[in-house]
């Protein structure tokens, strides 16, 4: 689309505002190229603001979103933010030259600075949480706020350019000040409202789940367009809607409850097609891991006489572009590292592997559906979102959410994050679960004779998804919140929210 390298950095410094900043390679336009392009700029700035959603799109959720494409053609007088944390704007994927970072845990605080019909391009790694802080910012007034299709990922797959030097701070002083104005009120409101871990109470919950910024709403239908759908995971910063083991976790699930069904094996083989439809048919496919487990794969990568000198990683960022981007000579040995127990850094993954049987699974099977993600995410990186959590699990309780009716495609539920709710706490969506799971039914009956050569019939298949879905679930509660205080939270978008609390899990409900 570009033929001049000059001018193409010299379009995208000028993106979020068209102010210029320093970029890696430091190439400029020529002072003629400059001003056609500043005089560009203000014809387009000029029609986005006439028309702001005139170069986005809605996905079947409701997201806008724009494609890489079209944000590099059409930037000028769109507000371009991304969104990551600094170790990811200043890491391998580099951040758009010109992009304002704030980072999604701020994006509110920053956003009271913004004009609600000023077009806004939120940026992430894949697409997954930029779609999420566009619904965020959307409930909140924005009218024109879409995310970056396929994130920096599908960014870089185009050839776009990008700076990897240090990113300044953010350019909203007053934003930033307003953020820590914020969080300390946050901070005090919390000293106040929540007892210590072992003191969580319905009164603290309720509290907690009082304040404006505690629950996010969003419609079931996004869950599968905009792959909102996370792990239960309490370290989680971001607000999910948790389900254990997130989509990986969903997909083992689904296949598991098919070969019981239809007693016969899962091909793995036929996975590699099947994930690749299921990327395509509700999006981008969530699985996490955490700090203490990639330096784990770092160190017995290092340390595998199969990788070279040359290959082995040395740091965070490294271990994951071996593990997501291998040479294809070392993908047998990455396969290899990635499906070990202590290489999981899932809680309900990993201790599904290690105890299949409890679970009502194989252990095979949990590995092939791991092999199948990381093999897609090989073929189609956009397709997979990667999450690295950070710190130690220190969660204080188990949060059931429920809404007052039936969960449908346009139902607007609710999003948590564990570490606004609660300090850290596991956050469960069983009505939300139940939704993806008739949804999952029907696509996996479609592929069944694909998957294990014989037909499944799909109300059945999700019966025993839903059964299966709940006894796995307790599984994994019973072994990672045993002794927890478990609180089930209704809430309602008119209403104040309802909390009870029931008896804390133990350990003798795991098979």
């Amino acid at each position: 689309m570009f033929r001049n390298t000059a001018v193409v950095l010299g379009i995208c410094a000028s993106i979020a505002g068209c102010a210029s900043r320093r970029v890696e390679t430091d190439v400029r336009p020529s002072a003629p190229a400059a001003r056609a392009q500043w005089a560009s700029c203000s014809t387009v700035a000029a029609a986005i603001h006439a028309a702001p959603q005139s170069h986005f799109t809605r996905t079947r959720g409701g997201t806008l979103e724009i494609p890489s494409t079209v944000l590099a053609e059409h930037h000028c007088g769109m507000r371009v933010v991304d969104i990551r944390e600094r170790d990811e704007v200043e890491g391998e994927l580099g951040h758009i030259v010109g992009a304002q970072w704030v980072p999604q845990r701020e994006i509110e605080a920053s956003a009271a600075q913004w004009r609600h019909d000023e077009p806004i391009v939120l940026v992430c790694r894949s697409g997954r949480r930029s779609a999420r802080a566009a619904e965020q910012l959307e409930a909140l007034g924005f009218r024109a706020v879409a995310s970056l299709t396929g994130g920096m990922l599908e960014w870089q797959s185009h050839g776009l350019p990008v700076d990897r030097s240090t990113i300044a701070a953010r350019d909203d002083r007053d934003a930033a000040a307003n953020s820590d104005a914020t969080r300390s009120t946050h901070e005090a409101e919390d000293a106040a409202a929540l007892p210590p871990a072992e003191r969580l109470t319905v009164d603290a919950l309720r509290a907690r789940l009082s304040r404006p910024d505690a629950v996010r709403w969003s419609t079931a239908a996004s869950i599968l367009s905009a792959g909102s759908e996370s792990c239960i995971d309490g370290r989680s910063t971001s607000p999910v809607l948790g389900t254990p083991g997130g989509d990986v976790g969903e997909l083992v699930l689904a296949l598991t409850a098919l070969e019981q069904l239809t007693h016969e094996r899962v091909r793995e083989t036929a996975l590699d097609a099947l994930l690749a439809e299921h990327a395509d048919a509700f999006g981008r496919i969530y699985m996490h891991s955490d700090a203490h487990t990639i330096e784990r794969i770092q160190h017995a990568l290092s340390n595998d006489p199969r990788v070279s000198s040359e290959r082995r990683p040395r740091d965070r960022a490294s271990t994951i572009a071996l593990l997501l981007r291998p040479p294809h000579e070392l993908e047998p040995v990455v396969l290899e590292h990635f499906t070990r127990a202590e290489h999981i850094g899932c809680g309900h993954l990993r201790t599904m592997l290690e105890h299949a049987e409890s679970y009502q699974t194989r252990a095979d099977l949990v590995r092939a559906s791991l092999r199948a993600v990381l093999r897609l995410a090989w073929r189609r990186p956009e397709s997979l979102d990667f999450e690295v959590l950070e710190g130690e699990h220190h969660e204080h309780g188990v949060v059931e959410v429920r809404v007052r009716r039936a969960v449908r495609a346009h139902t607007r539920v609710p999003m948590l994050s564990p570490s606004v709710v609660g300090d850290g706490v596991f956050i469960v969506h069983p009505q939300v679960e139940a939704f993806v799971r008739d949804e999952s039914a029907g696509f996996l009956s479609e592929h069944a004779l694909d998957v294990v050569g014989v037909p499944a019939d799909e109300a059945a298949l999700s019966r025993l998804m839903l059964r299966l879905g709940e006894a796995q679930a307790r599984q994994t509660l019973s072994r990672l919140a045993r002794g927890l205080p478990t609180f089930t939270v209704v809430l309602d978008p008119h209403a104040p929210p309802t909390v009870t609390t029931t008896a804390a899990l133990t350990r003798s409900s795991a098979r």
